[in-house]
């Protein structure tokens, strides 16, 4: 896969800037991880380090300025595209050195005392504490700041060509292993056993990492987000959910199988739950209020379980983060528009079955969407 070009990134922050000017704001500090690799292509594996930050100031003049400590210096220089790269004298022991040039750098570019954007929304996480912010206020007391995150989404919601390649690779790769399910998940004692085979196997068909995996033996149990030593059981619907990333994009779709032949009343149920999940696809367009298709959802599951479920959301969206804005929910009152991934997600509560989840991902294209998994079976696979 060809490396998003670098004016590609360059589009990104000019964006970003019309943005910012419009708002009011002189520039807009990064600090996540997300984030930083959005506007700049650069990726590294040192945003575990808390006390070596990597900031990257995007000033609605000049060029934008990462600053980093000297362990990260080279790989900045070399991935950051468009960069300046200031150097931190950050030890690695505490923030105080990377704050105080961190301060040194909005004073460079005029920013002492202007109004800067940050990333203050519940969908960010930025590698320094709440308290880093304090400590740069210390050190520029006339600084401003103004929560840029509805500036930051706005741009990310609507993915581009090349990250839509991204995303259906990553989701290619998960399809493959779901494909192969068949042949390995019968021989799985436990669920600790096939979470492991899903790593591994992804890795193998091409991922750079793993995303989230789940692994729940049976769907009448409550735990999940993650797996367990329980063990398989014949009869048991088994539910997956997993997705690999690639080039920093996730996969994440899940699917349900049964050790041994479901009975007709879980084929039947998971049927209505394809039917819903199949109707929702349907209805996503351009121009389609996001709310709409989460009442789409609970009308087809009030049809099918003959009670109106309190679901929080019926999907979301990914790209370099999983989940990301916008969910499929009462409260988004998102208009969609070409570029939007959206996972399609409905679930129903079923007494003796436990909680069937579905999940599909779709890309709003220019008169539709675009099915970017191999849709499930209309049956429940029996993997015995």
């Amino acid at each position: 896969m060809q490396p998003i070009a670098p004016e590609e990134f360059a589009q990104r922050r000019e964006r970003l800037r019309v943005l910012a000017r419009k708002a009011g704001l002189s520039a807009v500090l990064i600090n996540s991880e997300s984030n930083h690799r959005y506007f700049t292509g650069h990726w590294s594996g040192r945003w575990t380090s808390r006390s070596r930050p990597i900031f990257l100031v995007i000033s609605v003049e000049g060029d934008p300025v990462v600053s980093c400590s000297v362990v990260e210096q080279q790989t900045a220089e070399m991935s950051a595209q468009g960069c300046r790269v200031k150097v931190s004298r950050a030890s690695g022991y505490d923030l105080e050195q990377p704050i105080t040039d961190l301060a040194e750098v909005l004073r460079e570019l005029g920013l002492d005392d202007a109004a800067i954007g940050v990333e203050f929304g519940v969908h960010h996480r930025p590698q320094i504490p709440p308290g880093g912010y304090e400590k740069l206020k210390e050190r520029l007391p006339q600084l401003r700041y103004a929560d840029a995150s509805g500036l930051l989404w706005q741009l990310r919601m609507r993915k581009s060509s090349s990250e839509v390649a991204r995303i259906r690779r990553a989701i290619e790769i998960t399809d493959r292993m779901y494909a192969t399910a068949p042949e390995w998940l019968s021989t799985m004692r436990t669920e600790r056993e096939a979470y492991i085979h899903i790593t591994r196997q992804m890795l193998e068909f091409g991922g750079d990492h793993t995303g989230y995996v789940n692994v729940l033996a049976d769907t009448t149990t409550e735990l999940a987000g993650g797996f367990t030593d329980r063990p398989f059981r014949n009869g048991r619907l088994i539910y997956i959910d997993a997705g690999c990333i690639v080039d920093g994009y996730w996969a994440d779709h899940a699917r349900i199988f049964c050790r041994g032949e479901p009975d007709a009343a879980a084929q039947a149920m998971y049927r209505k739950l394809w039917d819903v999940t199949e109707q929702m696809i349907e209805a996503v367009k351009p121009g389609v209020p996001l709310r709409s298709i989460y009442t789409l959802a609970l009308d087809g599951i009030e049809r099918a379980t003959g009670t109106r479920p309190m679901l929080g959301r019926v999907g979301h969206s990914m790209g370099l983060d999983m989940p990301e804005p916008p969910s499929i929910c009462k409260e988004e009152d998102l208009i969609l528009d070409e570029g939007v991934v959206l996972n399609i997600e409905p679930s129903m509560r079923v007494p003796g079955l436990g909680t069937l989840i579905a999940e599909e991902v779709v890309v709003v294209t220019e008169n539709g969407c675009e099915l970017l998994t191999k849709r499930a079976p209309q049956a429940i696979p029996n993997v015995a």
